[in-house]
C-alpha cells in the first residue's frame, strides 16, 4: 500500500509543477510588473517636477529630458538587468510632462 501512495505522490509532482508554472507564476509576474510600473510612473512624475525646479532657464528642455532619463535609468536599470528601456522612459516622460502642463495651467 505504501508503494502505491508513494507512486501516486510522485505522479502528482509534475502536475503540480505544471499548474504552478502555467497559472501561478504569471499572476505573480503580472502583479510585480504592475507594481514596478506604478513605481516608475511615480518617480518619473517626481523627477519631472524636480527638473522643472532645477532648470529654470529658457530652452532647457533637452537638459531637463536628459536629467529625467538618466535618473530613471540609474534608479531602475541596475547592472545588466534592464527593467525599462529608453523608449519607454521617453513615452512616460512625455505623458508626465503633458500632465504637469495641464495641472500647471489650472
Amino acid at each position: 500500500m505504501n508503494q502505491i501512495v508513494f507512486n501516486f505522490i510522485l505522479s502528482l509532482i509534475p502536475l503540480i509543477g505544471f499548474i504552478i508554472t502555467t497559472y501561478i507564476v504569471p499572476i505573480f509576474k503580472e502583479k510585480f510588473t504592475e507594481a514596478q510600473m506604478k513605481n516608475i510612473e511615480y518617480w518619473i512624475i517626481k523627477t519631472v517636477r524636480a527638473a522643472e525646479a532645477l532648470y529654470v532657464e529658457e530652452h532647457s528642455g533637452k537638459v531637463k529630458r536628459e536629467f529625467v532619463i538618466n535618473f530613471i535609468k540609474n534608479k531602475f536599470n541596475k547592472g545588466d538587468k534592464e527593467i525599462i528601456t529608453d523608449e519607454q522612459i521617453r513615452i512616460l516622460l512625455e505623458a508626465a510632462w503633458e500632465e504637469y502642463i495641464k495641472n500647471k495651467e489650472k
